[in-house]
């Protein structure tokens, strides 16, 4: 891959192309720490080298493997065959005397390590561009063929790639012996929402999909975990309804199993509106985004703290 060809460095966590539903002429509007300020979207929710696949010890490497014991057989090889796939250079590397001495080879594994898990995030994005614009045109149908594989896998992925989740992980799990989750986070993240997706999807015909409305004044907002459980009690949680808002205008809500959709079909009233804003907000790690600086400024006064 050349250097024209490769992916910049600075790794979105929230996808840029999603958030365009909130900008004008390019621009957004941003809460962080307790300041409403307007940006590109190139600025927001990034990172450089987010998601650089660091290379695994042995003991990493029996670690993930535990993660995964009780998947079910298919996951698993598909979890072994992703592991093989990242350690494929290290290993070829390491097989050949002298090689990592090379300062070629050090410069190939520095692009490779920081390219590798951002080109599988941009694939998973790509196949749901289609289904995104179907969305947000008002057609939710693709939840009840094959298309609903590409929804699902890039919606757990999409919860379970952002910043807040990761420091969420680190803070609550800490390294166990040799094995550190930190090294191999940004690949067991993406096996985490595999597993989560194959169950959603096996779940599909109990789980209620909804096109949301929203006719208010009041916009949806979306933030830097744009993702949210609205049954989250912390990282143990086992319920899970999903609300993931599209646009100012729209958004989806997934129910739990045998769930009935709590909001009517005519659409969203005020009340409703402010409280799923609130549950952005509450979600959220450190960034908040809206197509109004005034939304921001009332949210910002109804987070903890008043910031």
């Amino acid at each position: 891959m050349s250097e024209e060809q490769r992916p910049r460095r600075r790794h979105h966590h929230v996808w840029q192309f999603y958030l365009r539903s909130w900008t004008s002429g390019g621009a957004i509007w941003c809460l962080q720490n307790g300041r409403v300020f307007t940006t590109g979207t190139t600025r927001i929710a990034v990172e450089k080298d987010f998601y650089k696949f660091h290379r695994l010890t042995a003991a990493d490497e029996r670690m993930v493997q535990l993660m995964f014991a009780k998947s079910h057989s298919a996951a698993r090889r598909s979890f072994q065959s992703l592991l093989d796939k990242l350690m494929y250079p290290f290993r070829m590397i390491a097989a050949i005397p002298g090689a990592d001495e090379d300062e070629s080879v050090g410069k190939y594994l520095d692009e490779y390590t920081s390219d590798v898990l951002e080109e599988l995030h941009t694939q998973v994005e790509a196949q749901f561009i289609p289904l995104l614009k179907s969305a947000l045109d008002g057609d939710i149908s693709f939840y009840d063929d094959q298309r609903c594989i590409a929804f699902l896998d890039y919606l757990t992925k999409q919860h379970m790639r952002t910043k807040g989740i990761k420091e969420r992980v680190f803070a609550a799990i800490k390294p166990v012996g040799d094995a550190d989750m930190r090294r191999a986070w940004s690949m067991l993240s993406l096996m985490f929402a595999q597993n989560v997706g194959g169950s959603l999807y096996a779940e599909r015909k109990r789980r209620k999909l909804v096109l949301l409305k929203n006719a208010t004044e009041i916009p949806f907002i979306t933030g830097d975990q744009p993702v949210v459980n609205l049954q989250a009690m912390g990282l143990k949680t086992t319920s899970l309804t999903i609300f993931y808002p599209l646009s100012p205008t729209l958004a989806l809500w997934l129910g739990e199993i045998d769930e009935t959709c709590p909001f009517l079909d005519e659409g969203l009233v005020r009340e409703e509106v402010i409280s799923l804003n609130q549950k952005v907000a509450e979600a959220s790690y450190q960034q908040i985004f809206a197509n109004e600086r005034a939304i921001l400024q009332s949210t910002m006064g109804n987070l903890p703290g008043g910031s």
